[in-house]
Order: C-alpha cells, then sequence, then structure tokens
C-alpha cells in the first residue's frame, strides 16, 4: 500500500468486519483525505447503532447507490484486523509527512517572492532554504 487512499479503505474495512475496533480509533477526521465523506457517515452511524450492519446502513443512507457501492467495496478488501493500529499510525505518519512538506513550500515560496522583488540577496535565500531543509527534513532526511 502506498497511497493514504488504501489505508484509509483498510481501516474502514476493519471497522465492518469488527465494528468494537472504532473504540480503538486514533485518526481524527483531518487524517481521512479521499475517503473523508464514507468515513463521517461511518462514524456517525456507528454513534447511533454501535455497530457497522449493510441493511441498517443502506436504510438510513440517502445516497444508496454510493453505499452499496462503498459497503461492496470494503467487504472485498481483505485487511488484518490485527494490524488495525498500524494502518492506523501510517495514515497519521503520512498526513504528517504531508504537512510538513506543505509549510516548506509556503516557505520556500515565501523567501522566492522576495527573493524576486529584491527584498532578499541571493546567498540570503540560500541560506534561507538551506536551514528550511535543516529544520523539517532533520539529519537523515536529507
Amino acid at each position: 500500500m502506498n497511497n493514504v487512499g488504501d489505508l484509509e479503505l483498510n481501516v474502514m474495512s476493519c471497522l465492518l468486519i469488527k465494528p468494537e475496533l472504532m473504540n480503538e480509533v486514533i485518526l481524527e477526521d483531518k487524517h481521512f483525505g479521499k475517503y473523508q465523506r464514507l468515513w463521517t457517515f461511518m462514524k456517525s452511524f456507528y454513534k447511533k447503532f454501535n455497530t457497522f450492519d449493510v441493511q441498517l446502513m443502506y436504510s438510513v443512507c440517502k445516497d444508496k447507490w454510493h453505499i452499496v457501492n462503498y459497503m461492496a467495496w470494503l467487504s472485498e478488501l481483505e485487511p488484518t484486523a490485527y494490524n488495525f493500529q498500524l494502518y492506523q499510525k501510517q495514515i497519521i505518519e503520512q498526513y504528517e509527512q504531508k504537512e510538513k512538506e506543505k509549510v516548506m513550500k509556503e516557505l520556500i515560496f515565501k523567501y522566492a517572492n522576495d527573493l524576486f522583488v529584491g527584498n532578499l540577496k541571493l546567498e540570503d535565500f540560500f541560506q534561507k532554504t538551506e536551514e528550511i531543509k535543516n529544520e523539517y527534513m532533520g539529519k537523515n532526511e536529507k
């Protein structure tokens, strides 16, 4: 699994298989990117029913076609509930990496604009970007 989307589906598939895992969720809504609407629905559904039952889900969902397709999709996955915590930790790690890269890009963009308009000398720009790299990437990621 290389992308967050796959891990998100694995987490939700584990929940469909073992609804009691909902009590072990450490993820926050912000960690779900690709399937946030499905996550929000599942979370609300569990809050009301304390389980995940496809028939009940179908009965309360407005967009029945989508919920049926999503549930079929989730039931076809074969995640290991044993790895539920690992899936979650990896989603969080990937989210944090993405956020870190976003901050780095914004800082570099700011300094590039300062360089472009003449508020910063070229050697200062290189120094600032090196500082950003050292601060956000650490010694092991260079």
